[in-house]
C-alpha cells in the first residue's frame, strides 16, 4: 500500500461517513505522524480506555471524529508491499451522546465547544466529561500491520486487537485500508446507523465486500496453511 492510496482511503472513509450523516469532523485526511505524547499513554500496559480517549482528544491526535465523538486514527510509517500501519477506533466512553441538541448541562457538545473556544482548559473539559456516567459498551479496536514484528503463528503480520491490556491478536489475511476499517466499525458497532442506510439489496454489505476484495491477500509465508486452519478474521 502506498501513502497516496492510504490518504485516498481516509478521504473515502470521510465521504462515506458524511453521506450517512455520521461525521462530525474530518481533521486530517493523511497519515498521522508519530506522537510521543500520545504513545506515552497508549503504550502503557495498564492504560485505561478513558485515558486513551481523552489523550487523543487533548492532543487532536485523530483523523476523524464521529458524530458520537468516538475517534478514528490512521497512521502509516512504512509504505509498499510490506507496510507498517495502524488503524484504531477509540469509542467515546461517555454513557450516551444525543445526536440532536439536548440539555446543555449534560451534553458533551457544549463542553467541547467551550474547550475549542478557549473558555475552559482541557483539565476542566476532561473533568466535565469524566463526571458523566461512563459505559464501555464498545471496546477499543486496533488493526496493525507489522511485517517487522511478524512471527509465524504467534504474531501475525496483520492482526486485530480487541480491547486494551490483553494479548488478543486476531489474524487477518490482508492489509486493511482505512476505508475497510471504517466500514467494519460502522457495520459492527453502529447497526442502528448501518441498517437504515443499507437496503433490500444489501448495498452497504456489497460495498464492504468490494473494498475488501480490492486488497491483496497475504502470501503463503505470512499467512501459512496452519494459520488458515485456525480461527481468523478474514
Amino acid at each position: 500500500m502506498r501513502r497516496g492510496d492510504f490518504a485516498r482511503s481516509i478521504s473515502k472513509a470521510g465521504a462515506f461517513l458524511q453521506k450517512i450523516d455520521f461525521l462530525r469532523t474530518m481533521r486530517n485526511p493523511t497519515s498521522l505522524i508519530v506522537s510521543k505524547d500520545f504513545n506515552k499513554i497508549a503504550l502503557n500496559h495498564v492504560v485505561k480506555h478513558d485515558e486513551l480517549y481523552f489523550s487523543a482528544l487533548e492532543l487532536n491526535y485523530y483523523n476523524i471524529l464521529l458524530s458520537d465523538y468516538s475517534v478514528l486514527q490512521f497512521s502509516m510509517s512504512t509504505e509498499g508491499e510490506a507496510p507498517e500501519l495502524r488503524l484504531s477506533y477509540i469509542p467515546n466512553p461517555s454513557m450516551s451522546v444525543e445526536l440532536e441538541p439536548t440539555n446543555p448541562t449534560n451534553d458533551i457538545r457544549l463542553y467541547e465547544e467551550l474547550f475549542r473556544a478557549g473558555d475552559i482548559d482541557f483539565e476542566e473539559f476532561s473533568q466535565a466529561l469524566s463526571e458523566m456516567e461512563l459505559c464501555f459498551s464498545a471496546p477499543v479496536i486496533r488493526v496493525d500491520a507489522s511485517y517487522q514484528q511478524f512471527k509465524k503463528i504467534h504474531h501475525p503480520a496483520v492482526h486485530m486487537h480487541i480491547g486494551l491490556n490483553n494479548t488478543s491478536r486476531l489474524a487477518l489475511d490482508r492489509v486493511w485500508s482505512p476505508f475497510l476499517f471504517t466500514l467494519f466499525i460502522i457495520k459492527n458497532f453502529y447497526n442502528d446507523i448501518w441498517l437504515p442506510n443499507s437496503d433490500d439489496d444489501f448495498s452497504l454489505e456489497a460495498l464492504l465486500i468490494s473494498e475488501k476484495d480490492k486488497l491483496n491477500q497475504l502470501d503463503g509465508e505470512h499467512f501459512c496453511q496452519i494459520q488458515k486452519g485456525l480461527v481468523n478474521l478474514l
